[in-house]
Formats: C-alpha cells, structure tokens, sequence
C-alpha cells in the first residue's frame, strides 16, 4: 500500500496540493509582467515601414539601356537625317525596331536642344562576325548640318537605347522569381 508521502506533489502532512495551500508562484526577475510598450509601437511602425518599402519599390521604374556612339548621317537622295551604331551580338540582342532611342548632342546641340529623341529602324547583319548595324532615324525636321560647331561629314554623339522597362522591385527579386520556375 503506499502512503500519501510517496506519491509525488504530495505535501508530507498528508493535506492536498491545490487551493489555498498551493505553492507560491515565484516570479522570474527577468520576464516582465507585460511587453514594454515601446515594443507594442515600435513592430506596427517596422511593419508599416516595410510595407512602404515595399510599395516604392513597385511604383519605381527604370529602363534598361544599351548606351551606343552613334554617327548622324543625311542620305544623298532625300536629305533625311540618322544615325548608325553597330553592336556586338551581345548588346544587339535586346534591340528591336521601334525602340526608344536619347540622343545626347552634348556640345553639338544649342542651348535649348541638347537632347533628341528617335527610333530604332533596323538591325541588320554586317560581314564582320558578331556585329551588327542598328539604323536610327531622326525626327524629319532635324538637321544635321544645322547643328552648331559640326564639321563637314559625319557627327558621333551619344545615345541611349531603351530596351526594357522595369520595377525596382523586378530587378531585385526577379532572380528568386527565375529560381521558383527552375523547381
């Protein structure tokens, strides 16, 4: 038979281990009672924070360039002005016909029109490997020959094409986004 003694919790002079005679909480020196309440604000406004975050880096957009030197021409026959770059197969390769293209005229431009915008007309294959031509064609009323301090011939200038419009946030994550189709 066992005695009140040896079953466990049980208090030695046989009275029951609840109520009134319940051992005292101890309480632990380390844990508060509550959460600070600069805890309680402070992980709404983190939360609200990233979603900020977030949200701006939907909203911003960039585009992606091939930066290109290219050289303004005028054709013989008509007078209308482009220009021509040629690419490695690389760069060539996020040009298509109808693309944006800035024009940076730099110290060849008036005050008023350092920059021009035109479009992309072609890509073509040229005899040297790898290369290629990209044809761009100036807006009708601009003039080569007008432009201030150009030499007789041909013009080399700066210019952006603009491939691929972007969010911020594709850049960042896209990789994990190309990672999860791999799967």
């Amino acid at each position: 038979m066992t005695t009140r003694q040896d079953i466990t919790g049980a208090t030695p002079d046989s009275a029951p281990n609840f109520g009134s005679r319940r051992r005292a909480q101890v309480k632990d020196t380390l844990m508060p009672d509550g959460p600070p309440k600069v805890l309680g604000f402070a992980i709404p406004v983190v939360a609200a924070l990233l979603i900020l975050l977030l949200v701006t880096f939907r909203l911003v957009e960039y585009q992606d360039v091939v930066r290109v030197s290219l050289t303004l021409k005028t054709t013989e026959s008509s007078g209308h002005s482009y220009g021509e770059a040629y690419l490695q197969q690389g760069e060539a390769a996020a040009v298509r016909a109808e693309q944006m293209v800035d024009i940076d005229l730099g110290a060849y431009g008036a005050a008023m029109t350092r920059s021009v915008q035109a479009k992309v007309r072609e890509i073509t294959a040229v005899d040297m490997p790898s290369f290629y031509r990209v044809r761009v064609d100036l807006p009708p009323d601009f003039d080569v020959s007008s432009l201030s301090s150009a030499l007789p011939g041909s013009i080399q200038v700066e210019a952006k094409i603009l491939t691929q419009r972007k969010t911020l946030f594709d850049k960042l994550f896209g990789a994990f986004r190309v990672m999860s189709r791999d799967l």
